[in-house]
């Protein structure tokens, strides 16, 4: 990965490889999706997982229906402010464990690593509490679960976007 070269000056002129960063604005149209936007009905989107993906923004959003049950949809904008939602949910087996807990899977993020795509994200286990657990895909619409759930209690991870010394490196956020 390329290094960066930050250079601060004056505090509010502030510098990445020559060029000039600007102050981030919030985009005044937000929300960009809401429950009307959907392709069916839902009780809510939110907290979304984003990456640019074949030259599209993509995002993992987590929708819950008016069962409150959750589950995660893609959806894709050229532009990055409109986003066209699949109507179906990812396809993405549960484990033996997330199976015996019913799990809730929530709060999708997601990383590329040499070239294959990794979706952490928190799953409740009923009496047992929140973990994380991990997935690949290719294509956003498989996706194969990596190993087993964490310990509780932890609630949301990323993977660090490349290997450091050859290991992959994750940051947690415990519950």
């Amino acid at each position: 990965m390329e290094k960066l070269n930050i250079m601060l000056e004056n505090n509010n002129n502030r510098h990445i490889n020559g060029k000039k960063l600007l102050p981030l604005k919030r985009y005044d149209k937000n929300p960009i999706l809401t429950p009307e936007n959907m392709p069916f009905p839902c009780y809510t989107v939110m907290n979304a997982g984003a990456i640019k993906f074949k030259n599209k923004y993509l995002l993992l959003l987590r929708v819950e229906d008016f069962a409150r049950e959750t589950d995660t949809y893609v959806a894709t904008s050229a532009d990055g402010y409109n986003f066209s939602v699949s109507p179906k949910p990812i396809n993405y087996p549960l484990r033996e464990i997330e199976k015996k807990y019913k799990a809730h899977r929530f709060d999708a993020r997601v990383t590329c690593i040499e070239g294959k795509y990794y979706m952490c994200h928190a799953s409740w286990l009923g009496d047992l509490g929140c973990t994380i657990a991990i997935a690949e895909t290719v294509d956003f619409v498989n996706f194969t679960p990596i190993g087993q759930n964490s310990l509780p209690s932890n609630r949301n991870c990323v993977l660090f976007p490349e290997k450091i010394n050859g290991l992959y490196t994750r940051l947690e956020r415990p519950e």
